[in-house]
């Protein structure tokens, strides 16, 4: 049995109303899930001794992956635990990314 015009806008109306309105990223009113920014333009963020620091560990094929926020990119350019500053440190910088933390922690 086809779907007619009206079936289709009762589903979507039906899926619509489950989900309710669209989550919004804040860098520049963006839904999540769009495009997003770069890893690169992500750690762009940090002040640059942390942006340097990350940038050394970060896989080169990660620099083109994309992410609506800081913390999405931190996370996925590369493992903490394998830095010499170790998975606490870039939690931190993570936290303070999401301006869940008021400072950034000293860099070892």
């Amino acid at each position: 049995m086809p779907v007619t015009q009206t079936d289709s806008e009762l589903l979507k109306a039906f899926y619509e109303d489950i989900q309710g309105p669209p989550v919004r990223s804040h860098y520049a009113n963006k839904p999540v899930g769009s495009r997003g920014k770069t890893v690169k333009e992500n750690l762009d963020l940090l002040p640059k001794e942390y942006r340097d620091l990350a940038l050394q560990y970060i896989d080169v094929k990660g620099l083109s992956s994309r992410s609506c926020k800081l913390h999405g990119a931190l996370t996925h350019a590369f493992m903490w635990s394998n830095t010499d500053e170790g998975h606490d440190f870039w939690q931190e910088v993570a936290c303070w990314g999401m301006e869940g933390c008021e400072t950034l922690p000293p860099i070892p």
